[in-house]
């Protein structure tokens, strides 16, 4: 209950920091996507950044829990399947799991 709870809050929190026409989905049990158009890419590693480090100091209902966020980001090519821009940045995110979580990994590093 408690993390379906922790879910439900935490899609009210990035709808209301995230811009309207930025397109967010739940994807898998804990895992979003969110799709920033019309922003250079360096704004939205900035935006992913601090929405990292308001959700880090956010209490989201009492001072028992601490929710942090690992990030995986990456940028979409006209070029390429969608597939392949999420499997990206999944695996993204999976390095900022291993490499201690709460923290924003850019997938152009590999």
């Amino acid at each position: 209950d408690v993390g379906d709870k922790i879910l439900k809050k935490l899609s009210e929190l990035t709808k209301s920091f995230f811009r309207v026409d930025d397109v967010i989905i739940r994807y898998g049990g804990e895992e979003f996507i969110i799709i920033m158009n019309n922003i250079e890419y360096e704004q939205a590693f900035i935006k992913a950044e601090k929405f990292r480090v308001f959700i880090d100091e956010c209490k989201l209902f009492s001072n028992d829990i601490h929710v942090t966020l690992s990030l995986g980001i990456t940028r979409f090519s006209t070029n390429e399947f969608q597939d392949d821009v999420i499997k990206r940045a999944d695996k993204a995110l999976y390095i900022a799991k291993e490499n201690g979580r709460n923290q924003v990994i850019e997938a152009s590093y590999f």
